[in-house]
């Protein structure tokens, strides 16, 4: 039987995925006792084991580091495949963490007996790499327990090692021919380029032409990165116009950037496939990304001053900051999807930081409702540092008292009281405050965004006065092991990862929110998106599209 048949087999057997889940479950536990032993027996019987050239600190430690690193990549794993948690398990960890601990952690014992690991499926290049990983640690104390005890050691010892590698071998080799699924991925990867996407594209219209005759083709759309290249420029002019009207980018100056530096020029491609086959393909997004040195971003004070007025003729090619310059986008999706790769930039060149700038959007508008309502208008760097929750404006009534604003903990206790006041229902999780500025909701929504300064006659725009705010992003891996390969790539891999399943997350969103406004009567559904606009928690996943889609010439837009 190959490998194909055993997996069918397995799968449409429920009776065997669950004997074989459990069997996984003892295997574990049996391999826990052999390794306790296994430390028992080398820690109380050092001086035995010492002529035969077992080191027991080295030894201990190879037991731990194992340890550390199979509970790291279980969790990853687990994470990247949630649909195999028994519903006792979530149960369970409502229980503790209201209190019933002992109830608790017997609920999730319980559950942990029914995980469907034969159902885990390792699809994602990560989860493949760190399954095979948790083999090899493993692995690693046991072979140096036989390695060493090579020299006349006691069976004890070497049987109880030879037989969890055997079990450990056996694990590994189900797990790659069951578990293993890499044809079961979302394909993620950059187009090879724009010729060869014209070529597919061109079989599969003509694919899915034939197929029509016979059935009707299974469409469905997703978004590829690559670099941009010159037959782009009439798209790019397009969506540059629709967004940017008199201020879009020439294509004097977007020829200039490609020229300048080609790396830097980015595009989010909105690809239709039909029954698996590309048909279709649009740009939808691109930005602009260019090197400085430190010394360049450091007195930060113009759009203009940084990116020689839009050309990047200053992009200087060994500079350690990503310095943002536009990112244009005419979908949602699109602007997750080059903020992800901006970000991934930053890690992948092993460059310092990421330097931005945002528009104080809003600015003019505040001021001009406090006018109307007979108070002072606020500073740009009081509008900027101001985080309310939609509906309440507590810490702007705060600082026309002259006192410091809430911390956000304080601010939910007051605003919750505001709510019972009004009969409505006590805050979520997700209603904490924000930064009242659209543009800094989904700047500093990025984890490790940082709010450098205000600067005056930082782009023409009357809407902020023509003030906007400087902030930076730090490569999160330290320098010593900035360069490391195998770091760097994890770390791209993971922030691609949460900013795509915070883009899914927001769809859900976003979706849910639709059907609850068509089931509305008619009558009520102005009222209601009136109701939704106010009080929806003001979080970077629910700023509306409009105020996403205002793209900064400083750095990457709001998420």
């Amino acid at each position: 039987m190959d490998a194909t048949r055993a997996r069918n087999a397995i799968s449409q057997n429920g009776e065997l995925r669950r004997w074989i889940s459990r069997a996984f479950i003892v295997s574990i536990l049996v391999y826990f006792v052999v390794l306790g032993y296994l430390i028992a027996e080398a820690v109380t019987g050092a001086s035995r084991w010492a002529p035969y050239g077992v080191n027991i600190p080295i030894f201990v430690a190879l037991i731990i580091a194992s340890e550390l690193v199979m509970v790291l990549t279980a969790i990853h794993i687990f994470r990247e495949d949630s649909g195999i948690w028994p519903p006792t398990i979530s149960e369970g960890w409502t229980a503790v963490r209201s209190g019933s601990v002992i109830r608790g952690l017997k609920q999730m014992m319980a559950g942990a007996w029914d995980i469907s690991l034969i159902d885990l499926r390792l699809r994602t290049t990560s989860a493949i790499f760190m399954g095979r990983a948790n083999r090899v640690a493993a692995l690693v104390p046991l072979v140096y327990a036989l390695a060493a005890s090579a020299g006349g050691a006691p069976w004890g010892l070497r049987g109880s090692a030879l037989f969890d590698i055997g079990l450990t071998m056996v694990v590994w080799a189900f797990m790659e021919l069951v578990m293993v699924r890499p044809g079961e991925q979302l394909s993620t990867a950059p187009a090879a380029g724009l010729s060869e996407m014209r070529s597919a594209i061109a079989l599969g219209a003509k694919a899915a032409q034939n197929g029509a005759k016979s059935t009707s083709a299974l469409k469905q759309s997703r978004y590829i990165v690559r670099k941009v290249e010159l037959s782009d420029l009439d798209r790019i002019e397009e969506i540059e116009r629709a967004k940017w009207k008199d201020q879009a980018a020439t294509r004097e100056i977007i020829e200039r950037r490609i020229n300048t530096y080609p790396e830097g020029q980015i595009a989010a491609v909105h690809v239709t496939e039909a029954n698996g086959v590309p048909v279709r393909s649009k740009v939808a997004a691109w930005c602009t990304v260019m090197l400085a040195s430190e010394a360049q971003v450091r007195s930060f004070t113009s759009w203009d001053e940084v990116t020689s007025n839009g050309t990047i003729s200053g992009c200087d090619q060994d500079g350690d900051v990503v310095v943002g310059v536009n990112l244009t986008s005419v979908t949602e999706g699109a602007t997750y999807i080059l903020l992800a790769e901006i970000l991934a930039a930053v890690v992948s060149g092993g460059k310092a930081k990421f330097i931005g700038g945002s528009r104080l959007n809003g600015f003019v508008a505040f001021n001009e409702r406090r006018r109307s309502e007979g108070k002072q208008p606020h500073s740009a760097d009081a509008y900027a540092r101001l985080r309310e929750i939609r509906s309440f404006r507590i810490n702007e009534l705060r600082r026309d008292e002259g006192l410091e604003p809430l911390p956000d903990d304080e601010y939910r206790v007051v605003a919750d009281c505001i709510r019972r006041e009004r009969g409505a229902s006590p805050l979520t999780d997700e209603d904490t405050p924000d930064y009242v500025c659209s543009n800094l909701r989904g700047y500093m929504s990025i984890p490790g965004a940082r709010m450098v300064d205000v600067v005056p006659n930082y782009f023409r725009d009357p809407a902020s006065a023509d003030y906007g705010v400087v902030l930076e992003w730090a490569n999160p891996i330290p320098r010593p092991i900035r360069h490391i390969p195998a770091v760097r790539n994890f770390v791209v891999r993971k922030i691609r990862q949460e900013i795509l399943a915070e883009w899914e997350q927001r769809k859900l969103r976003l979706q849910a929110k639709r059907r609850a406004m068509e089931r509305a009567p008619e009558y009520l559904r102005k009222s209601r998106g009136e109701d939704a606009s106010v009080e929806e928690p003001s979080t970077h996943t629910q700023a509306t599209a409009s105020e996403r889609n205002a793209s900064e010439r400083t750095s990457v837009p709001p998420r």
